[in-house]
């Protein structure tokens, strides 16, 4: 049994495929870091702090917006990768964004992103790139951090269950530059 998601992503006059996976005690985030700020190449994924995701569909929605910057030559970012950590962000700031939903040296549940590829080819270099131990992606909302989450997207008070947490994050993302 594979623990890597995919899903896939449609797009108009495209269709790609999302690809997951999940690590919990990661003991080299700081040289995946140290590589991401770098800008090294071989990186051709998304690596995020797994403690600000709540769900997969968090993921899609970033993903789509990403793919079809892309498609349409407006991407923000470097690349498609970093533009989906940019669009998991409720607001415009990419530093800002970056440095809360990537991962840091510090980060020890890591969630692996690749948009694109087959899930056999990011199964191999996903397996070589981060030292953890891999979860299976259902396993997502035990590491999520819904303080932060909270925080980040500033989800009213009075929204307590983590369906209705969700819909105001999806929204927020969603709404990101429509003022």
């Amino acid at each position: 049994m594979s623990l890597i998601q995919s899903q896939p992503l449609e797009l108009p006059e495209q269709t790609a495929a999302v690809h997951m996976a999940l690590y919990s005690s990661v003991i080299n985030a700081s040289d995946l870091f140290q590589r991401l700020v770098a800008r090294d190449t071989s990186l051709q994924m998304a690596l995020l702090n797994a403690e600000t995701i709540m769900d997969p569909f968090q993921i899609m929605v970033a993903a789509h917006r990403a793919a079809r910057a892309e498609q349409l030559g407006q991407l923000r970012t470097h690349n498609v990768h970093s533009e989906l950590v940019f669009d998991l962000s409720p607001n415009n700031n990419i530093r800002e964004a970056l440095t809360r939903f990537g991962i840091s040296s510090g980060s020890t549940h890591v969630l692996a992103v690749r948009v694109g590829g087959s899930q056999e080819q990011f199964a191999q270099e996903i397996a070589e790139i981060v030292e953890g131990r891999q979860e299976p992606i259902e396993q997502l909302s035990k590491y999520t951090n819904m303080e932060t989450v909270r925080k980040y997207y500033k989800v009213p008070a009075n929204l307590k269950s983590p369906e209705d947490v969700q819909h105001s994050v999806i929204g927020s993302m969603a709404l990101k530059g429509h003022s």
